[in-house]
């Protein structure tokens, strides 16, 4: 009757009595070359035989993505924690709020990166424009020396409160205008249409026509004695005198 034995190791012996063993592998041996299939199995597709990339659903072969994949977002690569707290620090809208400066000249020139911006507490004036204070700028670098660019763009177009402003071409005001002081037109050229309702302003050509045609009908002359039934109301008017004893 045979008898199995598992794990054998197999002693043979030639007819010169030279002797050669052949070894199994045991239990253990067996089990770590299992437990590697199966780390293997991980990484390795058994079909393809090739990496399986990993997924956030699936185990397996990955690396570092490089700066130019972080920029363009590359798929199945992994994110350094280093590296993806540098870009997260520099990709917030693409705006790096460094925080206040007390003028415009004491913005720094080194260890400056592109879209770093501060606030400028003074107002200032930059390339012929006048800015007002409080307004935030950001850093160019695309050339040798870095140049600061004002977000509110050029003010000098706007009306500013709380100080003087010229008017150099028509504007036209749509809603209402209220005056709380004093306004200057002495130099202006204003132009007032001729009012149709209660409320509305009159120029002085409207005026003035109003009044020579009012005056023109309070006083009148008459050749003769007039018919009193024609005498308008509030109305003067003169002619020549008759002999009241006649």
């Amino acid at each position: 009757m045979a008898t199995t034995v598992n794990y054998a190791n197999v002693i043979l012996k030639d007819k010169d009595g030279n002797i050669g063993t052949l070894r199994s592998l045991s239990q253990n041996d067996v089990a770590k070359i299992q437990q590697g299939l199966d780390d293997v199995a991980l990484i390795v597709d058994s079909s393809t035989h090739e990496l399986i990339k990993a997924t956030d659903t699936v185990t397996g072969a990955t690396r570092f993505a490089t700066s130019s994949e972080l920029s363009a977002g590359a798929a199945n690569v992994a994110v350094d924690a280093a590296a993806f707290k540098s870009l997260s620090e520099k990709m917030v809208n693409g705006v790096h709020y460094k925080g206040t400066v007390a003028t415009f000249d004491a913005l720094p020139a080194d260890n400056v990166e592109a879209g770093d911006m501060y606030n400028v507490t003074a107002a200032f004036n930059k390339n012929g424009i006048d800015y007002p204070a409080g307004t935030n700028v950001i850093a160019d670098t695309s050339s040798s020396t870095v140049e600061w660019d004002v977000l509110d763009g050029d003010p000098s177009g706007y009306a500013k409160q709380a100080v003087g402003n010229t008017f150099t071409a028509a504007n036209t005001f749509e809603g209402a205008v209220t005056a709380k002081s004093t306004v200057d037109l002495t130099a202006a050229t204003t132009t007032v249409a001729a009012p149709t309702a209660d409320g509305q302003a009159a120029n002085k050509k409207y005026v003035d026509d109003a009044i020579t045609t009012l005056s023109d009908g309070i006083v009148n002359y008459s050749a003769a004695a007039p018919d009193t039934a024609t005498v308008k109301n509030n109305t003067v008017t003169f002619f020549p005198a008759t002999d009241l004893l006649s």
